[in-house]
């Protein structure tokens, strides 16, 4: 099965970097809470597009920890020959960089090797990218991002994180780690008995 995860708020828990990162440029006030504020600094905090590149820094990126429970689902995944691809909208253009540091990062953790791939592409075309590359299962948790691949991918989820608890009044899911593991485990069953029912019928 081919599986994508976003990167930053997925895989990495980044936003704490981030904010820190803010403050110390004092670009958001020392009260913010890293676990209540929105992804997207730049409306909350009203940052301007010269400060978000001071703060989203290669060395921020780098500094950034893993979700461990999601980094070791994803490592099995792979381990069971499943194709996992990172879609991030990081990029050079707008962080000199930070492509080489997402690998770099990757290698850290134990995921760049086995993985099919890492793409820096545009939150807002991440979801033609998807339905091109034939990518069945994507994770992300911007809600903005998640909702134009509704009914163009197969399988869409929202992850459930303090800063898109909004999303339910909108009516998209959010979906807990457990519940998109316990998914993605049960849809891997029912292709690989597809694949044994067809083998049985050649």
């Amino acid at each position: 099965m081919r599986m994508g995860f976003d990167l930053d708020g997925v895989v990495i828990d980044s936003l704490p970097e981030m904010v820190k990162e803010g403050q110390r440029l004092g670009c958001i006030p020392k009260t913010a809470d890293a676990r209540i504020v929105s992804g997207r600094l730049e409306e909350e905090f009203s940052i301007s597009v010269d400060d978000m590149k001071r703060i989203l820094t290669s060395e921020v990126y780098m500094r950034s920890r893993p979700v461990d429970e999601i980094v070791s689902t994803i490592q099995r995944w792979m381990e069971e020959g499943h194709q996992v691809h990172f879609v991030t909208a990081r990029g050079d253009e707008w962080t000199p960089g930070v492509e080489k540091v997402t690998v770099d990062w990757l290698h850290k953790h134990g995921l760049y090797d086995p993985c099919a791939g890492v793409h820096h592409v545009r939150s807002s075309k991440k979801w033609a990218f998807l339905k091109a590359a034939g990518i069945h299962v994507f994770v992300d948790d911007m809600p903005h991002v998640i909702r134009p691949m509704i009914g163009i991918i197969h399988h869409p989820f929202l992850l459930a994180v303090d800063q898109n608890t909004w999303a339910e009044g909108e009516g998209m899911r959010r979906w807990s780690w457990d519940e998109i593991r316990t998914e993605i485990d049960r849809l891997s069953d029912e292709s690989t008995s597809r694949r044994s029912r067809g083998r049985i019928a050649g």
